[in-house]
């Protein structure tokens, strides 16, 4: 069994959903969808129907699903984390507090200076203590320009 359905608001997750079960299904651009001059009326059934035989035909060229990775761990220094910051790729930060004793005078940083006078705003989701460990969670509210 194959199918396939026009790329919309709803994005991926049926085809991941079929997909899963071992459906072959296809997403297909709206735009690249062949249609008829003068054939501007778009109705559920009749659409269905088109694309069926479209897709029956190997006429519909399929786009690419992403793999619907939600989150990413990063675990860097502070120029990481500044250059993460600085292209927007950050909307949560996981910071983890452990009470360890260095021996520098002066401990590493979250992130190293954007610009002088940047500042992120993060607002606190929650925070978890464990023994003497501080797990502290953040979303990130703005990140500098």
């Amino acid at each position: 069994m194959r199918c396939c359905y026009e790329a919309g608001p709803t994005g991926y997750g049926l085809a991941r959903h079929l997909r899963a079960r071992e459906i072959a299904c296809d997403v297909v651009a709206p735009g690249l969808v062949p249609v008829r001059p003068g054939d501007q009326i778009k109705t559920d059934p009749r659409d269905a129907r088109k694309l069926a035989r479209l897709h029956a035909g190997g006429l519909l060229e399929a786009i690419t699903v992403p793999y619907g990775i939600r989150s990413v761990l990063c675990e860097g220094g502070p120029l990481l984390n500044a250059a993460l910051l600085r292209d927007h790729l950050v909307d949560e930060l996981f910071l983890s507090i452990a009470a360890k004793l260095s021996g520098e005078t002066i401990g590493p940083g979250i992130v190293a200076p954007l610009h002088r006078g940047d500042t992120t705003d993060l607002q606190l989701l929650w925070a978890l203590q464990a023994g003497h460990d501080l797990f502290l969670r953040y979303v990130i509210c703005s990140t500098p320009a």
